[in-house]
C-alpha cells in the first residue's frame, strides 16, 4: 500500500469492489486495487499513527486483511448505525448530506475526502451519547462474525414456513367464507 500515513486516514470500497479510496487529507486522496496484495504486510502501517484508521463498512475491509482491532480502525457506517439505528439505509452521501449539511459529487473520491473530515466528529458525537463503549465491547467485535456469515451464508429450513403458510391460508379461506355470509345475510 503505497499511501501515505501522517494522521487520519478514510478508506472507502468502490460498489463494484474493484478499488479502495484513501483520503488523507481534504484533497489528497489515492486509489488503489482492492486485493489482499495491497493489504498485505500492512499491519504497521494501521498502528503508525495516534489517529485511527476509518473505514466506511469494515465488514469487506476483512476479507482484504485489514485487522479487525476497533483501537486502530473505527467503522463510520458501524457509527452511524449506532447513532441512528432505525435507518433502512445507510448510504455514504446520506451521512454526508446529514452530517455535513450538504451535497457531495458522486465520485468516490470526493465521498472519501467528506468522509474523511466527518469522521472525528462522527467520532466525537458517540463519545457524548456515551455510545463507544457499546462500538468497541459489542458492535465492533461482532463485525468478523456478521462478515463470516455474509460470505459463507446462513442455513435455514423453510419447512417449518410452508406448514405455517398453508395452516394460515386455510384460516384465511374459512375467515372470507364467514364474512361473505355476513355481508350476504345484510344485503338480504
Amino acid at each position: 500500500m503505497l499511501v501515505p500515513r501522517h494522521g487520519r486516514v478514510l478508506l472507502i470500497r468502490d460498489p463494484n469492489g474493484d478499488q479502495v479510496f484513501a483520503a488523507v487529507s481534504p484533497g489528497e486522496v489515492y486509489s488503489f486495487p482492492a486485493s489482499p496484495a495491497s493489504f498485505r504486510d500492512s499491519g504497521e502501517w494501521f498502528g503508525q499513527a495516534a489517529e485511527p484508521v476509518y473505514v466506511f463498512d469494515a465488514k469487506p475491509f476483512l476479507a482484504l486483511g485489514v485487522p479487525a482491532d476497533s483501537k486502530r480502525v473505527r467503522d463510520l457506517l458501524l457509527f452511524w448505525w449506532l447513532l441512528e439505528p432505525g435507518r433502512a439505509h445507510y448510504p455514504p452521501a446520506g451521512l454526508i448530506r446529514r452530517e455535513l449539511g450538504h451535497d457531495v459529487p458522486a465520485a468516490l473520491p470526493d465521498i472519501a475526502s467528506a468522509l474523511w473530515q466527518l469522521a472525528p466528529l462522527l467520532e466525537e458525537r458517540l463519545e457524548k451519547e456515551e455510545l463507544m463503549s457499546v462500538y468497541e465491547e459489542v458492535e465492533a467485535p461482532l463485525t468478523p462474525i456478521l462478515a463470516a456469515m455474509e460470505a459463507s451464508g446462513i442455513g435455514f429450513d423453510a419447512s417449518p414456513l410452508r406448514v405455517l403458510s398453508k395452516k394460515m391460508a386455510h384460516e384465511i379461506s374459512v375467515l372470507e367464507k364467514q364474512i361473505f355470509q355476513v355481508v350476504l345475510l345484510k344485503v338480504l
